[in-house]
């Protein structure tokens, strides 16, 4: 799936995607390491969705 960066909380090691779809993704540090220190608030990703205790989560971030 395509979407937004929302927001990234560098510190908090988690952020938020808008998918096309309008729905918000949750994204954490450990699935996303190699991505995660170059994401901003603003940019254009792939991604795949996986199933978490919590529901749909953004795995796989990669920056387009």
């Amino acid at each position: 799936m395509k979407g937004t960066i929302k927001s990234v909380l560098l510190d908090k090691h988690y952020g938020f995607i808008r998918g096309t779809n309008g729905t918000e993704y949750f994204f954490h540090k450990s699935e996303n390491k190699e991505v995660w220190p170059k994401l901003k608030s603003g940019d254009s990703v792939e991604f795949e969705i996986a199933e978490s205790n919590r529901g749909p989560r953004a795995a796989d971030v990669r920056i387009i």
